[in-house]
């Protein structure tokens, strides 16, 4: 196994024991458990992140949304931001180009709900996460569309540098 080169998801028992575990019969359910903690470990309570589960979004309930609390000066008021979506499948269709594709329309009617102009710099970040893999995106207002963010899919344990890099990345651009 190749060594980590900085702190990933992986550190954490609860996270890499799950991901260890997962077999292709395990459930969406397991997956989304999974997620919760990279989420959590990404995106810190402490710094006005919230991982909120199974949100009304679009014509359904998205898996995981990450969003920042804070308190805008201009106006006086408490605010909520969304900044990322992640559409979670079960492991048993990793395999599957036409599970991935559909959960990538899934996750764009979600995304077209939840990008409005109040989303301060109108960023918006998603993921699609099929059992052990990722794929990230970035929404597109213009063309109406999530714009993958990388070549190909990440490996939650083979490529968890590379994921846990995505998330900063995420974490740190969304304004």
């Amino acid at each position: 196994m190749a060594q980590q080169s900085a702190a990933t998801y992986l550190d954490l028992l609860q996270v890499s024991s799950r991901i260890a575990a997962l077999r292709n019969v395990s459930l969406e359910s397991q997956v989304a458990a999974i997620w919760s903690g990279i989420l959590n470990y990404s995106f810190p309570l402490d710094q006005g992140f919230l991982v909120r589960a199974e949100q009304s979004a679009g014509q359904g309930q998205l898996d995981l949304l990450v969003e920042q609390t804070i308190f805008v000066e201009a106006d006086g008021h408490v605010r909520n931001f969304n900044l990322f979506v992640v559409e979670l499948k079960r492991p048993a269709l990793e395999a599957s180009d036409t599970a991935w594709r559909d959960a990538k329309i899934q996750l764009e009617d979600y995304l077209r709900s939840l990008h409005t102009p109040h989303n301060r710099a109108g960023r918006l970040f998603a993921a699609v996460g099929v059992g052990r893999y990722v794929w990230f995106y970035e929404w597109d207002m213009q063309q109406g569309r999530a714009v993958e963010m990388h070549a190909q899919h990440l490996h939650l344990k083979n490529d968890a540098q590379a994921v846990q890099n995505m998330l900063v990345f995420v974490r740190d651009n969304f304004r």
